[in-house]
Formats: C-alpha cells, sequence, structure tokens
C-alpha cells in the first residue's frame, strides 16, 4: 500500500514540475511581449513629441506670414486712402501690431513646449513602467522557483521516508 502512496507521490510531483516549467516559460513570453508592447508606446510618445514640436513651429510660421500678410495689407490700404503712414499715431499702430504677435508667437511656443514636455513624461513613465514590469517579472519568476524546489524537496523527504520506512519494516 505504502509503494502506491509513494509511486503517486512521486507522479504528482513530476506533474507538478512540468506544469511549473510551462508556466514558466508562458510568463516569459508574456513578459516579452508586455516588454514590445511598452517599448512600441515609448517609442510612439516620443514620436508624438517630436510632432508636437514641428507642429508649433508650423503655427508659429503661420501667424507669421499672417501678420506679415495683414502688415503689408493694412499699409495698402492706408497708403491709398492718402494717409500719412509716418504719423506717430500710425506708428503706435503698426508697433502694437508687432507686439500682439510676438505675443501670439510667445504663447504658441509655450502651448507647443508643453505638449512636447507632457509627451515626454509620458515617455519617460512608459519606459519606467517597462523597467518595473521586467523586474517584476523576474521576482515571480524568482519567487516561483523557491516555491518549486521547496515543494521538490519536501516530496523528496516524504518519499525518502516512505522508502526508509518500506525497508526498514520488511
Amino acid at each position: 500500500m505504502c509503494d502506491i502512496a509513494t509511486a503517486f507521490t512521486a507522479i504528482s510531483t513530476g506533474v507538478s514540475m512540468m506544469g511549473f516549467f510551462q508556466q514558466q516559460r508562458y510568463d516569459r513570453q508574456e513578459e516579452m511581449y508586455r516588454q514590445q508592447a511598452l517599448e512600441m508606446q515609448r517609442r510612439q510618445q516620443e514620436e508624438n513629441a517630436k510632432q508636437a514640436m514641428l507642429a508649433a513651429q508650423q503655427r508659429i510660421n503661420d501667424r507669421k506670414r499672417q501678420a506679415l500678410q495683414n502688415a503689408k495689407s493694412n499699409k495698402a490700404s492706408l497708403a491709398a486712402s492718402g494717409v500719412n503712414l509716418d504719423s506717430p499715431s500710425f506708428g503706435a499702430f503698426f508697433r502694437s501690431s508687432k507686439k500682439t504677435v510676438k505675443q501670439d508667437i510667445s504663447r504658441i511656443q509655450i502651448n507647443g513646449l508643453t505638449d512636447v514636455v507632457n509627451y515626454q513624461s509620458e515617455a519617460r513613465q512608459t519606459g519606467l513602467a517597462k523597467e518595473a514590469s521586467l523586474a517584476g517579472a523576474k521576482s515571480r519568476a524568482t519567487a516561483a522557483r523557491y516555491g518549486a524546489i521547496g515543494t521538490a524537496i519536501g516530496t523528496a523527504g516524504t518519499l525518502a521516508q516512505a522508502g526508509y520506512d518500506y525497508y526498514k519494516n520488511r
């Protein structure tokens, strides 16, 4: 009777160890896919930061073009009406327009930089999440290995005791 129990204990341990190794393989594969997904996400966020920078520069260029067109149009309209463009009031008007354009460009730069910083921050956070995920996977794998080793040692002890008892009582 003791031989059957010992055999089943050994078989059970063998099947458990096979399951353990299979689970370890699947866990490594899952972690590899998670790492790839996080890396792709990080790269996309870095690309978004570059795109935000380019978009802000494009908005700045558009605003400068618009300001230049408005200035030309205003000067042409005023000149056609016979107004003296060198007068102090029109000088103040043109200076005010230039000041407004500079303020607009500053706002566009600040908003663009804010977007860039946000995307770069997200990319750094994703990089940290990737590292944390990898560290967690390694620690879970190590803990599972120690658990399997402990189970195997416990089973080996049970089998050794059963073998000792069997031969002692013979």
